[in-house]
């Protein structure tokens, strides 16, 4: 089985449909004890909930404690401690399968023997119990190991949640290949050596799985991935749910991967079956100071007129300290070399070294001890203490994400969660005609409250603008209520609603307003004039075209970009009913892939049908009406016939399509405009026969992610 991606993306003038990935885990039963090999595999609720595994360690008898190995995070988020020998009330439920719920096994976790997000992402808990009191329970311990050559098959068993359907988050079993060791970097997180893999369905509360070798003994624990992230860009990448590699050119996001901690050099850790952290133990002990970076992940270049400083202060009870600052991808924390001298904690709290002004990532490395001289009991090279900071003077590029509603009295401006690197965001309001949006005074914080402005208030200005972690200040958007306005970044794709920088000719569009008309209207058919309003393009070669429009209203106008547009740039007017002309400018491009949604609300599933032997359409969502919660239909499969699949949107028409599932090729039948629909285009694939892939598959059209189920 493997995850289905149906990627729509513009490049050279051409869609291309990616489909691929390894097979779909697995969802195990044990009911007949089939599986109880992996019933030790459990749901472990610690301060959030995560997957981890019973490990047999080195040198144990059945007296010995019960360790269960997870990820660091599922414990702690901060970057730089490591805890050890921790009193905690956790839980873990083994025999954790689908069939098992009467029967889960749950075992309270009472020690964090050792935990970590500095340099690998991995926690040890101990159990209130023995090996040989779990081994009674039919609960086997897994070995540890080091990782296979890049290439070898793994495999994996875990409980993740997100994207899977309610009820069938219990123990599944992905098989997948390592793809070599990289460092990572994750928002305030760098890890060293993570193993890289093509492990299919790493969702939430996957963290923790263990990683399998082909013998069965765990060589890593899954902490992250790409698979299903979120929108990719410079606001988005190396953020939370988007690790990037660190290669020689910088950070980069190798999509749809997940990585996991080695665990090998766990097994240098027990003696005589306890874990024991002091005597020839390889990991973190623990020994260094703490920078205090007051969240500073971010600068600008320079800061009134100088260069920005790190100004990271160093806490702890150690007297002495190195550092050095290298560039993102340039040399290693871990490289003794290029340290400075010891310096004394007392007379130097505060590492304020200016950074370089080139845009970019850099490290601080520090490395502590008791002595004034680096020695054997300093802090090891290898687990340097490390900062990262960005150098940024550009202001964020991702189009902000926002609604304006329309109350009966008062219209209501709510923003959603923006980019990562949003640090702020502020506002400024008042009269029309005295509120001026570029003047930076009287702007203040925007909080979690939507601005409203009341129909009393027009005419009335709203004015907000973010800033990234970096302090840079985009330009500001500017609201305009009374007389009919446009909305800032107001263009989208009227099939994936999605705000859109260029538009497709002969594709349907959506265009968002203020006030433009009290009389809303919707046409069956496009026309060109509908309750007063009127619309035209001039394109970038002078010619002017008639916008047929299909439904306009307070907030709202749809149409269809002319098919006759020249590419490029053009100027569209919207003509409200008594009011001044609203001018604006496109970009026509020759495609704009946005995919319908099944309910019709823009952040739905996909809008598509399995074509049956007969020609009838059957959709693969349930949707509640109207604009309700879609429930996932089978896709089935028949080995003797091909199937195929029917999908509609706009934007599509006219672009190369190539398809792929796995390793396979799909026949494209192609986009076409829709006969019935003006601007509708029509994506027909076909599935070969004797196709062999089943279950929960991922669907992914553009930025919008689904499952599909095959049978």
């Amino acid at each position: 089985m493997i995850r289905l991606s149906l990627l729509l993306l513009v490049a050279a003038l051409s869609l291309t449909v990616c489909l691929g990935g390894p097979p779909s885990s697995i969802l195990l039963s044990n009911r007949d004890g089939s599986n109880m090999r992996l019933a030790s595999v459990g749901r472990v609720r610690a301060n959030f909930t995560c997957s981890g595994a019973l490990i047999r360690q080195p040198s144990a008898t059945p007296e010995s404690p019960a360790y269960v190995l997870t990820s660091g995070h599922c414990i702690s988020l901060d970057p730089f401690t490591v805890i050890t020998d921790r009193p905690v009330n956790y839980t873990v439920e083994f025999n954790y399968f689908a069939d098992t719920r009467d029967s889960v096994i749950p075992i309270r976790a009472t020690r964090v023997i050792w935990s970590t997000m500095k340099g690998t992402d991995l926690a040890l808990l101990e159990l209130d119990a023995t090996l040989g009191q779990l081994a009674a329970r039919d609960l086997e311990p897994h070995p540890l190991s080091a990782s296979p050559p890049p290439g070898s098959p793994v495999w994996w068993a875990g409980m993740p949640s997100s994207f899977i359907p309610t009820g069938e988050t219990f123990l599944r079993r992905g098989s997948c290949s390592l793809a070599g060791a990289v460092t990572l970097i994750e928002d305030r997180w760098l890890w060293f050596d993570q193993l890289r893999n093509d492990c299919p369905d790493i969702y939430a509360t996957a963290s923790g799985s263990p990683l399998f070798d082909s013998a069965g003994a765990i060589i890593g624990v899954i902490g992250t991935s790409t698979t299903l992230s979120s929108p990719g860009g410079p606001d988005f990448d190396c953020f939370r749910n988007r690790p990037c590699e660190i290669t020689a050119r910088g950070a980069a996001v190798e999509e749809e991967t997940s990585y996991a901690s080695p665990v090998f050099p766990l097994t240098f850790c027990f003696v005589n079956g306890r874990f024991d952290l002091e005597h020839g133990c390889p990991l973190d002990g623990g020994v260094h100071l703490i920078p205090d970076t007051g969240r500073v992940t971010a600068t600008q270049p320079f800061v009134d007129g100088r260069p920005a400083r790190w100004n990271v202060r160093l806490t702890g009870t150690l007297s002495h300290y190195a550092w050095k600052q290298v560039p993102l991808g340039g040399a290693d924390c871990r490289d003794s070399s290029g340290y400075s001298a010891p310096l004394a904690l007392a007379s130097a709290p505060i590492i304020t070294a200016e950074l370089e002004t080139r845009d970019g990532g850099y490290l601080l490395c520090i490395v502590a001890g008791n002595t004034p001289s680096i020695g054997d009991s300093w802090q090891p090279f290898r687990h340097a203490t490390i900062v990262r900071r960005t150098v940024d003077s550009e202001p964020l590029t991702a189009l902000p994400v926002y609604s304006v509603d329309f109350t009966g009295i008062a219209y209501r401006v709510t923003f959603f969660q923006q980019a990562p690197a949003l640090r702020a965001m502020e506002f400024k309001r008042g009269d029309l005609p005295s509120v001026h949006c570029a003047n930076p005074d009287g702007y203040r914080t925007l909080f979690s409250v939507p601005p409203v402005i009341f129909e009393r208030e027009f005419p009335h200005r709203l004015c907000v603008r973010f800033a990234d972690e970096a302090g840079n200040w985009s330009p500001p958007m500017q609201f305009d209520f009374g007389p009919p306005s446009l909305q800032p970044f107001g263009l989208k794709n009227l099939a994936s609603l999605n705000r859109a920088r260029s538009i497709a000719r002969g594709s349907l569009f959506r265009m968002d307003t203020i006030e433009l008309t009290r009389a809303p209207r919707f046409a069956d058919r496009p026309v060109l004039e509908l309750a007063g309003v009127r619309a035209q393009v001039v394109d970038s070669a002078g010619a002017r075209h008639q916008v047929l429009l299909s439904d306009v209203g307070l907030t709202h106008l749809d149409g269809l970009i002319p098919p006759a547009a020249a590419l490029g740039k053009a100027r569209m007017t919207i003509f409200p009913p008594g009011a001044r002309e609203l001018e604006f400018e496109i970009e026509v491009s020759e495609t704009s892939p946005g995919l319908f949604a099944a309910n019709f609300s823009g952040v739905g599933p996909p809008l598509g049908y399995q074509i049956g032997a007969d020609g009838s359409p059957a959709p693969l969502f349930d949707c509640r009406p109207p604009f309700g919660q879609c429930e996932t239909r089978a896709v089935t499969l028949d080995p003797t016939r091909t199937a195929e699949l029917l999908f509609h949107g706009t934007g599509l028409t006219g672009a190369k399509l190539t398809a792929k599932l796995g390793t396979e090729d799909l026949e494209v039948m192609g986009a076409e405009p829709n006969r019935e629909w003006p601007g509708v285009d029509s994506l027909r694939l076909r599935i070969p026969a004797g196709f062999g892939l089943r279950g929960y598959q991922v669907l992914r059209a553009g930025d919008d992610t689904q499952i599909l189920l095959l049978r």
